[in-house]
């Protein structure tokens, strides 16, 4: 397992490969989307608190993009 932290921006970017748990260091605008696909269609989208926490369990990609990029910061811990 491995931890780094990762500027979301407004394009679907890979943050984990594997089992994760991403955690909000800084809230930003709008809305995060995360799926296993990087696809708007089937994200899970929230507006997410800062510490809040979303856990992927199985051996699948995790990406991540906001609606509105400014400002925020994950910390992704898991298989990167």
């Amino acid at each position: 397992m491995a931890k780094q932290v990762v500027t979301i921006t407004d394009t679907f970017q890979q943050v984990a490969s594997g089992a994760a748990v991403i955690t909000v260091q800084k809230r930003g605008d709008g809305s995060l989307l995360i799926n296993e696909t990087a696809v708007d269609a089937t994200a899970y989208k929230v507006r997410a608190e800062i510490n809040e926490q979303f856990q992927q369990t199985d051996a699948v990609a995790s990406h991540v993009r906001a609606t509105d990029a400014t400002g925020w910061e994950i910390l992704v811990d898991g298989v990167l």
